[in-house]
């Protein structure tokens, strides 16, 4: 099984949309798909079940429930969930997510390693996309920790590519605790043909 980490602490960089469009073609040349949607906003969620049926989720229906104090309970069946597409399956997110998504994770104690924990013990699936939130917090930290891969999805414009320094030292520090963890590279997204500053400028 083969985990990758879409990361950016700018919004609207991408990272829902890679992690969606991506899972459905994995799933599409027959790989099992598992998609994690660690963002409290729940986007990717709500892509595949509607905003109404996410909203309405409780703790122990999402990936908050890792977090939480009676996380000992939780199991693959629980938190796991088949989509209306074959060969992909979402563990949801949504507002109850956000009480855990705090900063300085590194000072987290054994928190930073819930999800890393849960994903051990999961083998009927080829590969894993986390989608994380707009920060470097304790979700998006939990994903890098948990994964072997991480791609930063970039708009090609100066905006897109603030912070990205402060991206890279996160994955570094990631690293500390979890070596095996590589940098595909940066994912160009959102390009459009018609803008000039898209056509005559690189995004890195």
């Amino acid at each position: 099984m083969v985990s990758i980490c879409f990361l950016n602490q700018k919004g609207g960089a991408g990272k829902s949309s890679c992690v969606f469009h991506l899972g459905g073609y994995f799933a599409s040349i027959g790989l099992r798909t598992l998609l994690v949607d660690a963002d409290p906003q729940g986007s990717l969620s709500q892509g595949f079940f509607g905003s109404s049926t996410i909203e309405n989720l409780s703790t122990g229906e999402t990936l908050a429930a890792l977090f939480a104090d009676d996380s000992f309970y939780v199991t693959t069946n629980t938190l796991i969930t088949p989509t209306a597409f074959e060969k992909i399956s979402v563990i949801r997110a949504n507002q109850t997510l956000a009480a855990h998504n705090v900063p300085e994770p590194e000072k987290g104690g054994l928190t930073q390693y819930c999800v890393r924990e849960f994903m051990a013990g999961i083998s009927e699936y080829d590969i894993v996309l986390f989608d994380c939130p707009p920060n470097l917090y304790q979700c998006s930290w939990n994903a890098l920790i948990s994964a072997d891969y991480v791609a930063i999805p970039v708009p090609p414009e100066d905006f897109g590519t603030q912070g990205l320094r402060v991206v890279h030292q996160a994955i570094d520090n990631a690293r500390t605790l979890n070596p095996r963890l590589t940098l595909l590279g940066h994912v160009v997204t959102r390009v459009d043909q018609r803008l000039l500053v898209h056509r005559t400028r690189p995004a890195l």
